[in-house]
């Protein structure tokens, strides 16, 4: 089954924004503990605080960051 397209935005910035903010999070739970015996649970509980505030900064930004894409580089259509 697949979801209707008018769905396509959220799940498009949703599978952006898991694999990016897994990504950054990692990196950023290292940085500040290190690999401790925690640091799954660190990583993870970061990570589960961090992409909801991601997901909807990106779902607000992507139509501005649209346009200013647009005005940097022409499209040939």
């Amino acid at each position: 089954m697949k979801l209707p397209s008018r769905f396509y935005p959220y799940v498009h910035i949703a599978t952006l924004t898991v694999v990016l903010v897994l990504v950054v999070t990692f990196f950023c739970t290292y940085l500040n503990y290190g690999f401790g015996d925690d640091f799954i649970v660190r990583w993870l509980l970061t990570w589960i605080t961090v992409w909801p505030l991601a997901w909807l900064t990106a779902l607000i930004w992507t139509p501005f960051a649209s346009r200013i894409t647009r005005s940097i580089v022409k499209i040939n259509q």
